[in-house]
């Protein structure tokens, strides 16, 4: 199967989101914040002064909260910007070439050939499949390049490869 991609800066953000924030530790920074600018607004408000001592400081719940629900996301942003700027291979136009021995990735500056069973995992996510070559390495295909009939491909070929972890819907 072949198929070509370019990443767009929107597509590749999206991906580094989608990919943060489905840890756990960051649902609870980004629940921790919404729960700090919470207590901040029913204090300002004076809707439950039980809630509250006299030594209440809401500045700290503020700067907490601003550093977790916006500070965090952008330094995400930044440093992915960052990283899709200076990394000249993922502005590249990629033609991938999957077979059921191996998955080749050719650009205008690099080829890559990958044999599945060097792979470290694959993953699916909603709009991406993610082949993993280490823990942090992953060469990852835009499903939405895909027809129906080659995304039930690719899950029956992943499904094939015994030595490899699978995340698959």
């Amino acid at each position: 199967m072949k198929f070509s991609k370019q990443i767009t800066l929107k597509e590749y953000l999206n991906l580094i989101y989608v990919l943060t924030y489905k840890k756990g530790w960051m649902i609870f920074i980004t629940i921790l914040g919404l729960l700090m600018l919470l207590l901040t607004m029913i204090y300002l408000t004076g809707t439950a002064p039980v809630l509250f001592d006299n030594d209440y400081n809401p500045w700290t719940n503020i700067f907490m909260a601003f550093f977790f629900l916006v500070a965090i996301p952008g330094s995400i942003y930044y440093s992915a910007r960052s990283n899709y700027y200076s990394t000249k291979r993922l502005q590249e136009s990629i033609d991938y070439e999957l077979t059921d021995e191996t998955m080749r990735i050719t650009g205008e500056s690099f080829h890559t050939e990958l044999n599945w069973n060097k792979a470290y995992k694959i993953e699916e996510l909603k709009n991406w499949f993610l082949i993993y070559e280490s823990k942090r390495t992953a060469n990852f295909i835009d499903k939405k390049e895909l027809s129906a009939e080659q995304i039930q491909y690719l899950r029956s070929l992943f499904k094939t490869l015994g030595t490899v972890k699978l995340k698959l819907k």
